[in-house]
């Protein structure tokens, strides 16, 4: 009776784990369900339910193991449990690189966004750029999603591979921009500061903030050219100007004229 209803179990835990997958990963829930897309909540959700289960499926396993007696059937249910438990940390991974990616491409997309701005465009003494508001909200959204449905071992986990990602391409980006002027340079390091002030004390941040500010510190910008001066006149130059001539002589019709007969 056991080894039959161990069977069971097994048929229900892989059903499960595979519908999820199609639902979730597969995006099979915008057209059984009506989602309009599948969101962090929805993968977050997927990760806490498949994440409980591969908890439970040992304990279940050493309960038929100790009930269903001996023999070659037995090992082959222990085989199977194994198996599915596998199967269902595999699906947990997946799930946390679907969230890698998205972030991923995220990010990706506000880099193209950045190289488009005309850093010698001041709009604003305090203006950060929309594509650093929008990248920062995102990435706050995230750590909340995890932060409400998973582990903090978990949560540490994806946010720390998702800074990484934000630390190789955003410091590539904006160590690729050229800048022609230290207010632009002034303007892009506004950006890299919000970034920092915004997320930098999030799970799994570390020094992202801090290696994208020193990224834009160390650039090099063109020295302003100060304006070009009048050099001021020689001394014998003016000298002879006062006295109203270049050649130091004044007209008075006496010395100078043919003597009279």
């Amino acid at each position: 009776m056991t080894s039959e209803i161990a069977a069971l179990i097994l048929s229900y835990l892989t059903l499960f784990n595979s519908r999820v997958q199609q639902l979730i990963l597969g995006a099979g829930a915008t057209t059984t369900a009506g989602l309009k897309n599948i969101t962090t909540k929805h993968l977050a959700l997927a990760a806490q339910a498949t994440s409980f289960i591969s908890v439970l499926i040992p304990y279940i396993r050493e309960y038929v193991r100790r009930n269903a007696g001996t023999g070659s059937s037995v090992s082959v249910l222990m085989g199977e449990f194994d198996k599915i438990r596998r199967a269902y940390l595999e699906h947990q991974q997946l799930i946390y690189d679907k969230f890698l990616n998205i972030m991923a491409g995220r990010a990706t997309a506000h880099v193209k966004s950045m190289k488009m701005i005309n850093w010698e465009d001041e709009p604003g003494a305090s203006s950060i750029n929309a594509y650093m508001e929008t990248m920062t909200k995102e990435t706050l959204t995230l750590h909340k999603v995890l932060n409400k449905h998973l582990p903090d071992m978990t949560v540490n986990m994806i946010m720390q591979l998702v800074f990484k990602s934000f630390r190789e391409q955003l410091g590539k980006a904006f160590g690729d921009v050229v800048l022609g002027s230290e207010d632009a340079k002034a303007r892009m390091l506004r950006d890299a500061e919000y970034f920092k002030t915004r997320v930098g004390g999030l799970d799994g941040a570390n020094d992202a903030g801090d290696y994208i500010i020193k990224v834009v510190q160390d650039k090099n910008v063109p020295r302003a050219t100060p304006p070009a001066t009048t050099p001021p006149p020689a001394e014998g130059t003016q000298s002879a100007l006062e006295n109203g001539n270049g050649n130091g002589n004044n007209d008075n019709g006496n010395g100078s004229g043919p003597a009279n007969s």
